[in-house]
């Protein structure tokens, strides 16, 4: 910052600026009245009177409105800079031209009080326009530097939340399947509800280490992960509308993705018809010519609610956490895929997702 700049910031931009104001006024009244007192007609000094005043009310409005505005409280200084150097180069401009052997300012009083003041105003201009472009630029980068810390906040409570329930985990899968006497089928249902945990707790990883997170892709027949999927929600709704459910599956694309994570954003699809929905309800997984869908007969989800149901925590249940469709919503973003909730042709829930890359069968086939 040059010792000018500094001064002014020293000051005060809004105080400059007003201060700029009241002279210019005060200086036009002034010049009025000599002109007057000297025998020159009001009709003659009346108009170049509102030259000098008028910018002088200009900056003394903005001046005492600046606060108001948009700019960063820190650009003040800079917009009466730009004030100060217009009037500072017109000064030069004129000095210049007075210089001239053979031209001279017929009165050069008055022309420095009006170009000056005109100057001035102009400055203001190109000072409030700079000003908030500057404005923008920080804020921009403020959030930039708060979104990046949340994210590296988030990321390492979820490697602290992984590192915590694998310990569990860990001892859990070790000694269940030396459990004696043993229930074959209750043993069977502990140890799929293990794997889910702990697919869940690399799905939390990967989501939360979105968009830097390393995805090992390969082709996933929609159809195949949504059957499991569905087998998998129904077992885990047991008692629950997942018993009478139907899975209507219309669709045999292979798309570019993790199966682990195609089949956990649909379970969390399935499950959340499952929930909302009546003993009969029925989910279908079709086609969209960049994409797939996933829509049911349910009660559907209010429009003023679509926002919010992807938002950690928005729950309807009393028992729920609210992250299941948020999980949703993070696993299409860390694939870059567009989603959107909207209202299935029967009044349903429906969930789209597009620019989802898609397997072409030359692609299968040479991979095989």
């Amino acid at each position: 910052m040059s010792y000018f700049a500094r001064v002014v910031s020293g000051v005060g931009g809004r105080r400059v600026i007003s201060s700029l104001g009241v002279l210019y006024v005060a200086l036009a009244a002034g010049w009025v009245l000599s002109q007057i007192s000297g025998g020159t007609p009001v009709g003659d000094v009346i108009v170049k009177a509102i030259l000098v005043a008028g910018p002088g009310l200009v900056l003394l409005y903005w001046g005492r409105r600046l606060h108001r505005t948009d700019i960063d409280p820190e650009l003040y200084s800079a917009v009466a800079t730009w004030c100060l150097g217009g009037i500072v180069v017109m000064l030069g401009v004129l000095l210049l031209y007075h210089v001239q052997p053979a031209d001279s300012l017929t009165d050069p009083v008055e022309s420095v009080l009006i170009l000056t003041a005109l100057a001035s105003v102009a400055g203001l201009g190109i000072g409030i326009h700079d000003a908030r472009a500057r404005t923008r630029a920080r804020e921009a980068e403020r959030h930039s530097r708060e979104v990046e810390r949340q994210n590296d906040r988030l990321e390492s409570f979820a490697g602290m939340l992984a590192h915590e329930l694998r310990n569990p985990l860990n001892i859990a899968q070790i000694y269940h399947p030396q459990e004696q006497p043993r229930n074959e089928n209750a043993a069977q249902q502990v140890e799929s509800a293990l794997g889910r945990i702990e697919e869940m707790i690399d799905v939390l990883l990967v989501t939360a280490r979105s968009p830097n997170a390393s995805v090992d892709a390969e082709p996933v027949a929609l159809a195949d992960v949504a059957t499991e999927a569905w087998a998998d929600a129904s077992t885990q709704s047991a008692g629950s509308p997942a018993q009478t459910a139907d899975l209507d599956v219309a669709t045999d694309r292979t798309i570019e993705a993790d199966p682990v994570h195609v089949e956990h954003l649909l379970r969390n699809l399935f499950r959340n018809s499952f929930e909302h929905g009546d003993d009969e309800v029925t989910v279908r997984v079709g086609d969209l010519p960049s994409g797939f869908y996933v829509a049911d007969d349910g009660p559907g989800i209010p429009e003023d609610a679509r926002e919010d149901v992807v938002e950690a925590g928005f729950t309807t249940k009393t028992d729920g956490i609210g992250l299941g469709l948020t999980f949703v919503a993070q696993l299409a973003e860390m694939y870059d895929w567009e989603y959107s909730i909207d209202e299935s042709e029967i009044g349903g829930a429906r969930f789209e997702f597009t620019n989802v890359e898609r397997v072409s069968t030359q692609d299968e086939l040479q991979r095989h």
